[in-house]
């Protein structure tokens, strides 16, 4: 599921065979470079590195909204249930959720904060 800065996140750059100094970039542009391969979160934004003679890492999405929609990091296949997960700041209790798709309500709950999609 995509991160948000209240979990306290850290990121850490691995690459195999390489050495010398991570590069960092926060929101498509150069942060800061250094021999550290890891650090902890405190904005929110959007994170990626590289390490010498290696191509940028997947960018990994870090927010601090106070109500996310979080769904599963991995890739889903056809045939793959998705799921749909409304979470509030810090894990502070949601009610009466409702998810949408272009526009169209897919559910409506007063206790529940994940939606399932079957089939995809």
């Amino acid at each position: 599921m995509p991160a948000v800065l209240w979990d306290r996140v850290r990121l850490t750059c691995q690459v195999l065979g390489t050495t010398g100094a991570t590069t960092w970039y926060k929101d498509g542009r150069h942060w800061w470079q250094e021999r550290r391969h890891s650090f902890t979160v405190t904005d929110s934004g959007t994170y990626m590195c590289q390490k010498p003679g290696s191509s940028h890492s997947s960018p990994v999405i870090v927010s601090n909204d106070s109500l996310v929609l979080q769904v599963p990091a991995r890739a889903l296949l056809e045939g793959d249930t998705l799921t749909l997960h409304c979470r509030g700041w810090q894990d502070n209790p949601v009610t009466r959720v409702r998810f949408y798709k272009e526009e169209k309500v897919l559910g409506e709950f007063f206790c529940r904060t994940e939606l399932s999609l079957p089939l995809l």
